[in-house]
């Protein structure tokens, strides 16, 4: 039975709670692991050097694994996308003839064999992946009024009249793909079809008008960026979740900020707790919105990124 809240443990015990600056120890810490003249090396010395140089990488790593296991079925599909990825990279290693097979340099960096090279090294974007796509249905509401995504058609100009011209051949019935291709002067909008979030980077006034629109109208008017000196013309394809998802997941499957917003919410599903101190203040410098048993910490964070950046 899976357990509704993580506890993070690393190697032995990793411990901090609201209360008081505790730091983890393992249990046999004093055993003797070798010696330099008069000089003890412990198993403990060994645990705190790799807590203090690996433990932050080795917590987020620990950490995703947990939530996968928790919310992720790894499918046969995965297995092979993380099989064909190792296959190009052994073939590309290879063909450098550095006097060792792929399989023995894997082994050589550490890894069991190549299978527990893959599961730790390309399965999990796999996971990350099916992870985005369980999260955007799981908090969809929030998901929606965050990311407000829509698939739309956009022409980019840097002109006004240009962008006028491309109205009025649009309102006359010529194809959206055609007049783009005579009137676009974007590298990103070609006048595909293709989703649009608040993630897009297009002015607050183009995601406004194209969720207000309907499904499959175009929006009757030359939409000014007075900032960035563009103007847009776009039609709206489509807004319902159900029609478009597939095509929002695809788009969405790597969105940095996407993953970030699924692991602080399936944190916060199982009650992520860090007690140790080490590891909570190296989460509070990088990643401050997974201490979710602070979530003031993440608040006090964004508002000093917001205080640098006016």
């Amino acid at each position: 039975m899976k357990k509704n809240k993580i506890v993070l443990v690393l190697g032995a015990a990793l411990m901090l709670g609201g209360c008081g600056n505790a730091t983890a120890n393992i249990s046999h810490g004093s055993d003797v692991i070798g010696t330099i003249g008069n000089t003890s090396i412990t198993d403990g010395d060994i645990y705190s050097s790799l807590k203090s140089t690996s433990g932050y990488s080795y917590a987020l790593t620990m950490i995703r694994e947990q939530i996968f296991a928790r919310e992720i079925e790894v499918t046969d599909e995965m297995r092979q996308q993380a099989q064909d990825e190792y296959d190009q990279y052994a073939e590309q290693y290879e063909a450098q003839d550095t006097g060792m097979t792929a399989e023995e340099y894997v082994i050589y960096l550490g890894y069991e064999s190549v299978d527990d090279y893959i599961n730790k090294v390309y399965l999990p974007n796999y996971e990350q992946q099916a992870l985005n796509a369980k999260y955007m249905d799981d908090d969809n509401a929030n998901f929606l009024e965050e990311y407000e995504p829509v698939k739309a058609q956009i022409i980019q100009t840097s002109d006004q009249d240009t962008a006028s011209q491309a109205l009025e051949a649009l309102n006359n019935g010529d194809d959206f793909a055609d007049v783009a291709e005579e009137y676009n002067d974007s590298t990103t909008y070609d006048g595909s079809e293709q989703i649009v979030t608040t993630q897009s980077g297009l002015p607050t006034a183009v995601m406004t008008k194209l969720n207000d629109a309907e499904d499959g109208t175009l929006v009757n008017e030359v939409i000014a960026d007075t900032t960035n000196g563009y103007y847009y013309v776009v039609r709206l394809v489509s807004k319902d979740y159900e029609t478009i998802k597939d095509d929002i997941v695809e788009a969405l499957q790597d969105n940095t900020t996407l993953t970030n917003d699924a692991m602080v919410y399936y944190l916060k599903k199982y009650n992520f707790t860090v007690y140790d101190v080490d590891i909570f203040n190296a989460l509070r410098d990088s990643n401050p919105e997974y201490l979710v048993q602070r979530p003031e910490l993440a608040e006090e964070a964004e508002s000093d990124s917001t205080t640098a950046t006016n």
